[in-house]
C-alpha cells in the first residue's frame, strides 16, 4: 500500500478555495472512484 500526503498552503483562503473548486468540479469524486483508491480526504488545521 502507498500513502501520499500533500500539504497545500495559500494565503487569504486560497487553499480552501482550491478544495472547494476540486469538490464542486467533480474531480474529487472521480479520484475517489479510481480503482484501488481507498481514501481521498482534505484536512484543515483547527487553530
Amino acid at each position: 500500500m502507498l500513502t501520499i500526503l500533500i500539504r497545500y498552503k495559500g494565503s487569504n483562503g486560497s487553499a480552501r478555495k482550491f478544495v472547494n473548486e476540486m469538490i464542486s468540479s467533480g474531480i474529487v469524486e472521480q479520484i475517489r472512484k479510481e480503482q484501488g483508491n481507498l481514501r481521498y480526504e482534505y484536512f484543515f488545521p483547527t487553530k
